[in-house]
């Protein structure tokens, strides 16, 4: 017979010792017992072990029951960070429908009011190309303070921007503090998940962008519309969304610096010997190319269904994006669980089948309810690829050039969405809006044989390695 265990502290009648050990008690929770006999042996838990005493049996010993806890996502650093990089979103989506109007205002002519929007869309390019690097060598803390005072002073420029040339110094001081903040606050996020359910995590991550760019534009607008508000108080709005973004980051400075030291330590005693490709992380090139095809396809959707569905006559062509917001928004809860249990590529390939294939619909079958359909294919599949390509990005590189990773990850967004809106434009001058969103769908559907040819195959190593590490975790 198993052993006994007397459960001083409770009141409890003697049990088996087997029945104690595995029950389902809280964490923390101290017991006093005294065992002999068969309890000989027994492993020890929590850390405590049982005294012999000379007799041979057992002295009277305290005992903590751990009860394992699932790894957590919300920790208070990750929650800090969403904030932190929701807000600086939320600055820089106020100025994406605005900033272009300022421009008119203050005398810019057509190409110069181009060359506002362009010009930051380049600066975030180009800042992303050494700010992963910069993080790296010199840790995730001070990039994201210099990128919030850039961002702060850039903002504190435009209300004395009155000619297009400061407006297009503060435009581009403004890109350069966006992309260091966002490459290092993204990176500072990803150190802080659990392995485990990184893809989870980073799905929800992800939320600050989806609501961000819903609300940011309209707030603006609303702003610059009002009489007695006007473009002087957005600007200071955007002065004080980046001063708490500023806050909030010096607020979990230790931990940033704890988090991001080792990683520093790291890269200066080893020789760098990982390939690089314009300053990026090599590994992650393959994977943010598969963003970049789908996100210059998305483009055409962005940029130019206003436009076909005039052509086509379809009505309150507004709800395609409504609803496709909803999408995103419930897909990035659902992605993440998906993909941490059944790997990467199985989560990936559904999303791009599902984006390829809204994109056609919508070319072949012009009809109003048709494509408000495919709204929901369309947000689902864009909206949930985001976090499973960031997460292979960060998989697939070292925990020393995870920031680089990032970076290109952050990049190919750029890359996607900027081509592809000027591509697709001309491509559309050419042979109509139907057959350009036709191909913009072709070559969605292309990005699989990124995949098949450059990730699966180390791919399914990283996915069978997670899966025997959660197994041993559990």
């Amino acid at each position: 017979m198993a052993g006994l265990l007397s459960l001083r502290k409770t009141g409890e009648s003697s049990v088996p010792l087997r029945e104690y050990l595995e029950r389902d008690l809280p964490e923390g929770e101290v017991r006093t017992f005294a065992g002999k006999g068969q309890n000989a042996g027994v492993p020890p838990l929590g850390g405590s072990g049982f005294r012999q005493g000379q007799n041979g049996n057992f002295a009277e010993e305290r005992v903590v029951i751990m009860k394992q806890k699932k790894d957590r996502i919300f920790t208070k650093i990750f929650i800090v960070m969403m904030l932190s990089s929701a807000l600086i979103s939320l600055c820089n989506y106020f100025f994406y429908s605005t900033m272009p109007i300022y421009a008119v205002q203050i005398g810019g002519s057509p190409v110069l009011v181009g060359f506002v929007t362009g010009v930051y869309t380049l600066s975030c390019f180009v800042t992303r190309t050494f700010a992963g690097s910069f993080c790296d060598k010199y840790g995730r803390f001070v990039l994201m303070v210099v990128g919030a005072v850039l961002c702060i002073v850039a903002c504190m420029g435009y209300i004395f921007a009155f000619h297009i040339v400061v407006l297009l110094i503060m435009r581009i001081i403004h890109g350069i503090g966006f992309g260091t903040h966002t490459t290092a606050g993204g990176t500072v996020a990803v150190d802080v998940l659990p392995e485990s359910r990184r893809m989870q995590g980073i799905g929800y991550f992800s939320l600050y962008s989806t609501i961000s760019s819903a609300i940011g534009p309209g707030i603006a607008l609303a702003i610059v519309d009002q009489e007695g508000l006007g473009f002087k108080a957005l600007f200071l709005l955007a002065v004080a969304v980046m001063v708490v973004t500023l806050i909030l980051d010096l607020s979990v400075r230790k931990t940033i610096k704890a988090s991001s030291d080792a990683v520093v330590k790291q890269n200066a005693q080893k020789k760098n010997t990982n390939k690089s490709f314009l300053g990026f992380e090599a590994q992650a090139v393959a994977p943010s190319a598969i963003m970049a095809v789908l996100c210059f396809s998305q483009s055409s959707i962005i940029s130019f269904l206003a436009v076909y569905a005039l052509e086509n006559n379809l009505k309150n062509i507004g709800a395609f994006f409504t609803i496709s917001s909803v999408a995103i928004f419930f897909s990035r809860f659902c992605v993440g669980k998906i993909g941490d249990k059944w790997g990467m590529g199985y989560a990936l390939i559904p999303c791009i089948i599902l984006s390829s294939a809204s994109l056609i619909v919508i070319a072949l079958f012009p009809i109003g309810w048709v494509v408000m359909c495919c709204a929901i294919p369309y947000g689902l599949g864009f909206g949930a690829a985001g976090p499973i390509i960031n997460t292979m990005v960060v998989t697939l590189c070292d925990d020393a050039h995870r920031s680089s990773a990032t970076s290109m990850y952050y990049a190919s967004l750029d890359i996607g969405l900027g081509v592809g809106s000027t591509v697709l434009g001309m491509l559309a001058a050419m042979v109509g809006y139907k057959l350009m969103i036709l191909l913009s769908g072709v070559i969605a559907a292309s990005s699989v044989l990124i995949y098949v040819l450059f990730i699966a195959r180390g791919q399914k190593k990283v996915d069978k390695k997670d899966t025997v590490m959660d197994t041993n975790a559990s």
